[in-house]
């Protein structure tokens, strides 16, 4: 198992997680409380994305975030003595515009992939679980894409909001 993380690894793991969610809207046109601890787990990342391991654009590499209590039993972030109510205010901002961009970018990957989506859908309804063989031979051993995007703030034009730039490409 890896221990590190890069920016990007953990940007296209929000994206992932957040595709239950995505699903619901592309499939059912309204999100579900079915997708709670995916939107609990994708707070958890963009929160220390930007709060704790400092890999902010906006807030820039400082440590603002702490864990209080023990990280495996619970425990909450916690805003460290040098977070100040507008570095915060930043802080949250960017955490929402983040989860924000990715899952729009998970509803629009399964939107241009709505056929696809629907035929894994019935496999799974049928088999409950399926094997990466048997999901590699059902989309016809078309190698999976490998999302990444960076969420970028242009505050001249778009008052510091995330603006998602992407690159989709085979792996």
């Amino acid at each position: 198992e890896r221990v590190l993380l890069t920016r990007q690894e953990l940007l296209g793991e929000l994206v992932v997680t957040l595709g239950g969610r995505a699903a619901e809207t592309v499939i059912f046109g309204d999100p579900s409380t079915g997708a709670e601890d995916d939107i609990g787990r994708a707070t958890s990342i963009a929160q220390n994305l930007a709060g704790r391991y400092g890999m902010s654009e906006r807030v820039g590499p400082v440590r603002l975030l702490e864990t209080e209590g023990s990280e495996f039993l619970g425990g909450s972030a916690v805003p460290t003595e040098i977070a100040t109510g507008t570095v915060l205010a930043e802080l949250h901002s960017e955490i929402r515009e983040t989860i924000e961009a990715a899952l729009d970018l998970a509803t629009r990957t399964l939107t241009a992939n709505r056929k696809t989506l629907e035929t894994v859908v019935a496999a799974l309804l049928e088999h409950e679980s399926l094997e990466q063989e048997v999901l590699t031979e059902m989309l016809g051993g078309v190698p999976p894409l490998k999302v990444e995007f960076t969420p970028t703030y242009d505050r001249s034009n778009r008052n510091g909001r995330a603006d998602l730039r992407e690159k989709v490409t085979e792996s």
